[in-house]
């Protein structure tokens, strides 16, 4: 009938240790830019550490070497920019453009979907199109 007690028993180290690991999870968590910022840096540097090794057997001195393939990358990721950057910016622009029109052709067609499911005028999709959807 009646069912023996069972007893949980937390101990004094448990106590202690969800206190801590729920302080160390919101530690990380507001160094994780810091953290992004981390590791980035250490793949950048694991990156460019076999064109250093070889110029510093050509006895180019590390710091020298590190400057130029920082100024190489700035200066290549610059100019891939200066190259692509009109082209992606116009496009943009057109493509701003276009949505206005692409939204009124989607509103067309289900008005003219829903028409042809029923014959009263859609109403009810006109008015859900003009609140989810500014096309101005």
């Amino acid at each position: 009938m009646f069912e023996p007690e069972r007893r949980i028993s937390i101990s004094l180290t448990t106590l202690l240790v969800i206190p801590a690991l729920i302080l160390a999870v919101l530690v990380v968590w507001q160094l994780r830019g810091l953290i992004v910022l981390l590791m980035l840096s250490l793949l950048l540097a694991s990156a460019i550490a076999p064109i250093v090794d070889t110029a510093e057997k050509w006895k180019v001195p590390r710091w020298l070497t590190v400057i130029f393939v920082y100024l190489a990358l700035i200066g290549g990721l610059t100019g891939i920019g200066l190259l692509i950057g009109p082209t992606v910016f116009e496009q943009l622009q057109r493509l701003i453009r276009q949505v206005p029109i692409s939204l009124n052709n989607v509103l067309t067609a289900t008005e003219n979907w829903v028409m042809t499911q029923s014959n009263t005028r859609p109403e009810l999709v006109n008015q859900l199109f003009e609140q989810l959807i500014d096309i101005q």
